[in-house]
């Protein structure tokens, strides 16, 4: 690359591991965590100079802010989001360190956050509890919509296009390069680099020929909003246990006003073990006997290691 040419890199966390991401005015290159700059490019430098340079699938923290990214450094760029609305339906818990937003330069709007946690109740099975607390602030609790809403915002203000209700069925190929995305009615976007932010179901990572996350590490969850809630509203609460959630946890995050985030993620039946938990597990029964539920939701917990491979010619995996 010619010396007269600025670069910017920047490095985006991807399923735990630090992702190097290389951005000049002309050219994106992306290597692989832990690699030197020139190991692993994708293909090689693309000059950003498409219709669509780089193509974005789906609305998640991961996909926006590499959409930003991108932007800002003059590549076009295409958000997909196959729903018809960013952030919804919600799969999360809204729990996000102030320290890991720190490190990515985020200062989400008041709008968007909900409560302040300090520190963590942790409960063993046999009933006894430690808190681990700080005098600070450790955690936002956010509208996790409302926060991915906002990500999207600042991904368009630097030049980024969102488009919903625009489902991605399957990969573009050049020989074994990929080269673009195909939606649902069958419209054809080619584009230099794809970013892959669908999640967990790993369908274009598969298609891409690597490795997606292991079905034994995609553990089930459910989700209760709650009102009337018997918590500390500084301090999330977590539950450990065989009967609770054989595999993880179980948790109670306040919101405020006596709202609450509860929630079981568990090697199977996930609701059932949350509904049976909240009537029968003392810990939890003591801060939720007289609450009243507002809405529950499913999901899907990742465990475990990150995929071996998150690069292959024309596409990135993240998230």
């Amino acid at each position: 690359m010619p010396k007269s040419v600025r670069t910017a890199m920047t490095c985006l966390y991807l399923n735990g591991l630090p992702l190097i991401v290389g951005l000049t005015s002309n050219h994106v290159r992306i290597c692989e965590p832990r690699s030197e700059i020139i190991r692993h490019t994708i293909g090689h430098l693309w000059e950003c100079s498409l219709e669509n340079d780089v193509v974005v699938v789906g609305t998640g923290p991961a996909g926006l802010l590499a959409a930003r990214e991108a932007a800002l450094r003059g590549c076009s760029v295409l958000v997909l989001e196959e729903h018809k609305e960013v952030g919804r339906p919600n799969h999360c818990a809204g729990l996000l360190s102030t320290s890991g937003l720190a490190t990515l330069g985020l200062r989400p709007p008041s709008s968007v956050i909900q409560n302040h946690v300090k520190g963590a109740r942790i409960h063993s099975p046999s009933g006894h509890s430690i808190l681990i607390e700080r005098g600070q602030r450790e955690a936002l609790v956010v509208d996790r919509a409302l926060f991915d809403q906002w990500l999207a915002e600042r991904a368009t203000d630097a030049g980024a296009v969102v488009r919903v209700e625009a489902h991605v069925s399957r990969l573009l190929k050049r020989g074994r390069a990929v080269a673009g995305v195909r939606l649902r009615d069958g419209t054809e976007i080619p584009s230099r680099l794809v970013i892959d932010g669908e999640g967990s179901r790993g369908v274009l990572v598969r298609e891409a020929g690597l490795l997606p996350v292991p079905k034994r590490n995609r553990l089930p969850a459910y989700q209760l909003e709650l009102r009337g809630a018997n918590v500390d509203e500084e301090v999330v609460q977590m539950f450990y246990g065989r009967r609770v959630a054989p595999g993880f946890f179980a948790w109670i995050i306040p919101l405020g006003d006596g709202r609450a985030r509860v929630g079981v993620a568990a090697k199977s039946r996930a609701r059932q073990r949350l509904l049976w938990a909240m009537k029968h597990h003392p810990p939890m029964r003591t801060r939720l006997e007289q609450a009243t539920i507002e809405r529950g939701y499913g999901g899907v917990v990742l465990v475990g290691m990150p995929i071996p491979r998150t690069v292959t010619h024309g596409m990135l995996v993240v998230g």
